[in-house]
This record gives structure tokens, sequence and C-alpha cells, in this order.
């Protein structure tokens, strides 16, 4: 009879060799599907500039980005429905159809139906492999397979932005748009071979309402947006910063993110691991992962012309360790609370929560930048001081779900 207790045991006992299979196929797909998403806004340009398009950059963004936020929650349903290993073949196959498409055409309207296509598909697979981790792996082994994945999309982000502008610089722009289906292709056929089409609950709607009736999942999915606000700021305003108030060059602004990149490629395996060893040590990740957003905001809450540019390349590396922690504690916390059943769409759930707390933070952010218009430094340091303030709640919430689980 199948476990139905919230956070039990293995729920699909795989052989060695097809578990090691799966878990190569999941951390293949989680980097291509991270290129496809940041390596491509590297390229985006260049791809209009050759349409005479350059205008329509945030269409292009936003049409992206809309497929992928469309069909995150429902892709946890969609893997219910149909099995897991039958949806990542599908949308796996779809990503590869598209960029094939997409390395041949350039006409406006079936380019951008394709690069809608083409998100719609990265979101339909995008929590597929922290399920399958999940349901292949002992609960204190899930932290560490999680950071295999962390790994990969701090690879696959960084690595394939350099990749992808270089071969985008060289002219060779349809190869850098097919680039990414290189780790695809391997890891839906090591997905498709080791992994059962097992599927979830079939029934009820695509987010079942009693989830929210699950205290304890409620809190993780605030701790997670939370913990996940302060990338906006990060990836979009410290530049700014750095460029424009401290008179850096946009090569010493490129290298911001250097030392966090190394980071989030080697930490989250190691504190997988850690955390593996006692339950106990998921609520001090996540404490750990708010707790050091906000210090590291601090002081970039006073940044002035004279503020040297370490101080950012210091801040941006703290939240590299924090986001080691959050990447390897907020998702398997939240997957202990619930049933087997319930795994595909509270899985996608989460992952929904942490890409809309992007969106909320770039609105959030976007309103405080517009309400300094005559300072640029009062408004950047708004930004941070928001960021900082927003972290330390995280870091409360944290603290009041480890004394109420306890």
């Amino acid at each position: 009879m199948e476990n139905t207790t919230p956070g039990s045991g293995i729920l699909t006992p795989l052989p060695k060799s097809k578990k090691n299979a799966v878990t190569a196929g999941c951390i293949l797909l989680m980097l291509s599907i991270t290129m496809f998403g940041v390596g491509f806004f590297v390229i985006q340009g260049p791809i209009l500039a050759e349409m005479n398009a350059s205008e329509a950059y945030s269409l292009l963004t936003l049409l992206a980005s809309l497929g992928l936020s469309v069909m995150t929650p429902i892709g946890g349903r969609l893997g219910d429905l149909f099995g897991r290993r039958k949806l990542v073949l599908i949308s796996g196959l779809l990503c590869i159809l598209c960029s094939i498409g997409m390395s041949f055409i350039r006409l406006i309207l079936p380019f951008f139906i394709l690069r809608f296509l083409l998100g719609a598909a990265q979101g339909a697979a995008m929590s597929i492999p922290y399920i399958l981790l999940r349901e292949i792996n002992e609960p204190k082994e899930v932290p560490r397979a999680m950071g295999f994945l962390a790994s990969a999309i701090a690879i696959g982000g960084f690595g394939g932005s350099i990749l992808l502008g270089a071969m985008a610089d060289a002219g060779y722009l349809s190869a850098a748009i097919l680039l990414p289906s290189l780790p695809l292709l391997p890891g839906i056929l090591l997905i498709a071979a080791g992994a059962p089409n097992k599927k979830g609950r079939a029934k009820g709607p695509i987010i079942p309402v009693y989830l929210f009736k699950n205290r304890s999942y409620v809190l993780l999915l605030v701790i997670g947006f939370i913990s996940c606000f302060y990338q906006t700021a990060m990836n979009a305003y410290a530049p700014v910063a750095v460029q424009q108030i401290l008179r850096a060059s946009a090569a010493a602004s490129g290298s911001l993110q250097l030392p966090r990149t190394i980071v989030t490629m080697f930490f989250p395996a190691l504190f997988g691991s850690w955390i593996g060893k006692d339950r106990k040590n998921l609520w001090f990740a996540m404490a750990m992962a708010t707790g050091l957003i906000t210090l590291a905001y601090i002081p970039l809450c006073f940044t002035t012309p004279q503020m040297p540019i370490y101080v950012y390349i210091l801040a941006l590396g703290v939240t590299g360790i924090a986001e080691s922690f959050r990447s390897v504690s907020v998702t398997p916390a939240a997957q202990a609370t619930l049933k087997p059943q319930d795994l595909g769409v509270g899985t996608s759930l989460i992952t929904f929560i942490n890409s809309l707390s992007g969106l909320s933070a770039a609105t959030v952010y976007g309103a405080i930048y517009r309400m300094y218009p005559g300072s640029l430094q009062t408004a950047i340091n708004r930004i941070h001081l928001f960021t900082a303030v927003i972290s330390a709640v995280g870091l409360l919430t944290v603290i009041y779900s480890a004394r109420s689980s306890s």
C-alpha cells in the first residue's frame, strides 16, 4: 500500500543504475532550461537586430516570461494527469523543435510565437526535476540532490551566458540558439530510460484549495517568496548602482556576480549533504538564507560615489552563500509537508511562487525607483533598504515557523 504520510520514505524506489540515470537527466534538464532562460537574454538583442526589430525587446521578454509563468503551476498537474516521464519527453522535444525553428526563422510573428512556446515548454518542465528527485530519494538525501540542481542552474546561467554571447559575437547566432538543446536531448533520454511514467492525483482543480489549509506548507511558501525577492535588486539595480553611482566600467559591473556564481556552483551540494544529516538543519539553512541577505544589503543602503566597488562584490558574494542555503532547504522542507499524491502540484506551486516573487519585486522596485526621479542614489539606497527589511521579515518568519513546528 502506498504510504500517504507527508515526507515519508522513497516514493519511487529504483535500482541504483536507473536512479543515477534519472539524477543525471534532471541535472542536464535544469542546465538546459537555465541556458534557454538566462542565456537567451544575452543573444536576444542581436537576434532582434537581425530582424530590424530591436524596439520589440521588451515585448519578446514579456512573451517568454508569460509562457513560463502560465505553465509553471500547470506543469505539476499535467505531470499528474499524463505522467512525469511523458511530460518531460513532450516538453523537452517541444523546446528542441522551437530552438531549431528559431535558429532559422527571422520573421517577427513566427519567431515570437516560437519564443512563447519555448517559454511555455520550459514552464511545464521546470518543476519536474524537483519532483523526480524527491520521489527517488530518501528525505534526508533530497537536499543534496537539490544542491546538484542549484549548481546546474549556476553553471547554466553564468557559463551559458558567456558561451552564447561569445558565439553570437563570433557570428554563430543560429548555433547559439541551438546550444541549450545539446544538454537537453541526453537529459530527457536519461529520464525516459530510468523513470517510470508515474502519475499523481488525476482529479481536482489545477491548484487544490486544501493545500492552503496546510499551515506549514503555506508558511514555507511565504519564506520561499521572501527569500527570492532580493534577486531582482541584485540582477537589475546593482549594476546600475555600480556604473552610474560608483562610476565603474561596464566590464567591472559584469564581474559583480563572479564570486557569487563560483559559490553557487560548489556550495549547494555541500550544504545539502550537511542538511541531510539532521532535519533541524533545514530551519537553520532557511535562517541563513534570509539573514545573510539582510546583512549583505545593509551596507548597500549607504551607497555613495566614494564607496569601493569591492563592497558590492563582497555583498553579492554573501548572497551566493544565502542562495546556496535557500536552494537546498525551502523546497525539500515544503515537499516534506505534502502527501505523495500532492507532490506534483505542490512542487509546481513552490516553483511558481518563487517566479511570482521576481515579478512582484520588479513591480515594487520599479515603483520605488520612480519615486525619486531626481536622485538615482536615493532611489538605489531605498531599494536596498527595502530588500534588507523584507529579508529580515523572512528571517522572523523562519524563526516563527521553526518554533511552531517544534
